[in-house]
């Protein structure tokens, strides 16, 4: 079988004839559709980020210490059937609030994993663009060719 043996879901087979999401669905609640009350309730998210922070002073990164995508940044999933989401962002909204619409979440300190609320700001894309430039961290010239071939 090529396929997951649940109704309209077009996964990959993985095991017992399902996907990997309705196959851990069957192994955590003994329900491929996840329906089955299990008496398991999920851990908060703040508790799930912060305990994954190796938190410092207010003058010093704070890295996420958990998984973090190819460059760098903290990744920290947000429920089953959810995408991860950067760690830096759910710092940010776990201490200040929401991200405005069209915003990302900048860091002053230009540390990636870092998710000290004092190191992170919202700006447009193009404010990021620019603190990027004036900082001289964007790739140009030969160091850009190098980046795209693989040498540096």
């Amino acid at each position: 079988m090529s396929g997951c043996s649940v109704p309209d879901c077009g996964g990959r087979h993985h095991g017992h004839g399902l996907c990997l999401k309705h196959y851990f669905r069957l192994r955590n609640t003994g329900d491929p559709l996840g329906l089955r009350k299990t008496g398991y309730k999920p851990r908060p998210l703040a508790d799930r980020l912060w305990e994954k922070v190796a938190v410092g002073g207010l003058d010093e990164c704070w890295p996420f210490m958990g998984s973090r995508n190819e460059k760098g940044y903290g990744r920290i999933s947000m429920g089953l059937d959810q995408s991860p989401e950067g760690a830096h962002r759910v710092a940010f909204r776990e201490t200040r609030g929401e991200i405005p619409d069209g915003f990302d979440v900048c860091h002053h300190c230009d540390n990636p994993p870092c998710c000290n609320p004092v190191c992170l700001f919202a700006g447009t894309r193009q404010e990021n663009m620019d603190d990027c430039v004036a900082k001289g961290r964007q790739a140009r010239g030969e160091s850009l060719s190098a980046k795209r071939r693989g040498i540096e």
